[in-house]
């Protein structure tokens, strides 16, 4: 299983570790601890300006920020005003390019997936981000299979994937979050 944004975004209040990293780690290790709000409330531009402060440190700054379809909405209306353009990913080219609907703002950009959890914010540095496929499990197929009574073959498809987040703290969570 994957283990997912939530344990890696955490402060050790949900995930009690996170690559053998606790919330209450000090010194080197404090890796995970911070960026998270989960009073939620009413969303406000303020609110997500602090997430990303948080999660910034330099010229390292979170990219990517994903919601539900219900707060893209309620973001998009909020900074329409200051919306003048689609701002390019780092490799040059637009999500929107994707499909994506895509809001612009402080260089990242801000997209909805029907998979966020309602009421949360997932504010992401994808540069901290790496999915891992084992060599030995990467999409490696088994088959073809005949099912019984069945004119058809199938065939099964293997992989040992993980997602990493190598400096969770300069990512950011944010739960509660209402319209």
């Amino acid at each position: 299983d994957l283990v997912g944004l939530r344990a890696a975004f955490d402060n050790g209040d949900t995930v009690g570790s996170y690559g053998k990293l606790t919330g209450t780690t000090t010194g080197v290790g404090n890796l995970i601890k911070g960026n998270v709000n989960t009073t939620g409330g009413s969303f406000t531009v303020d609110m997500l300006t602090s997430r990303m402060m948080e999660a910034s440190r330099g010229s390292s700054r979170p990219d990517l920020i994903v919601t539900t379809r219900t707060l893209w909405g309620v973001i998009h209306d909020r900074l329409q005003a200051a919306q003048r353009f689609m701002g390019p990913t780092k490799k040059g080219e637009s999500l929107a390019n994707a499909g994506f609907d895509v809001i612009s703002w402080q260089g990242a950009d801000i997209v909805h997936d029907d998979q966020v959890p309602s009421g949360q914010i997932f504010v992401n540095n994808t540069n901290t981000l790496t999915l891992f496929i084992h060599r030995d499990r990467s999409f490696t197929a088994d088959g073809p299979h005949t099912p019984a009574n069945v004119d058809q073959k199938t065939w099964r498809l293997f992989v040992a994937a993980q997602l990493v987040c190598d400096q969770p703290r300069l990512n950011a969570f944010m739960s509660g979050v209402t319209a």
